[in-house]
């Protein structure tokens, strides 16, 4: 499976590269960015709100993981919440819904 694949992994940092580019460091409109990138639409009300407390929720976990390091990382904790958010929606598999959408239309 391509999910944990490297390249996949890689694409997901750019990705949040650019939603943190266009978004900004607001968690709602990075989601709100990396969903209509990702599916063409916006998210509904449950998907923004899942996805904001996956970002935040990441973050925390990232900071503690931070904290407690004998080195300091190269990132801090928001790139890597979002990286992984990115990752998460990349390797979602909602192609049927897509094309219903899309042929409904």
């Amino acid at each position: 499976m391509l999910m944990n694949n490297t390249t996949v992994v890689e694409y997901a940092g750019h990705f949040a590269e650019r939603i943190a580019k266009d978004a900004g460091n607001d968690a709602t409109a990075q989601v709100k960015r990396a969903w209509w990138l990702t599916f063409v639409r916006e998210p509904s009300k449950a998907e923004l709100d899942k996805g904001v407390a996956f970002l935040n929720g990441q973050t925390e976990f990232f900071r503690a993981q931070i904290a407690a390091a004998k080195t300091k990382p190269k990132e801090t904790a928001e790139p890597q919440a979002l990286a992984n958010f990115c990752h998460a929606l990349l390797s979602a598999n909602r192609s049927e819904e897509h094309t219903s959408e899309l042929q409904s239309h």
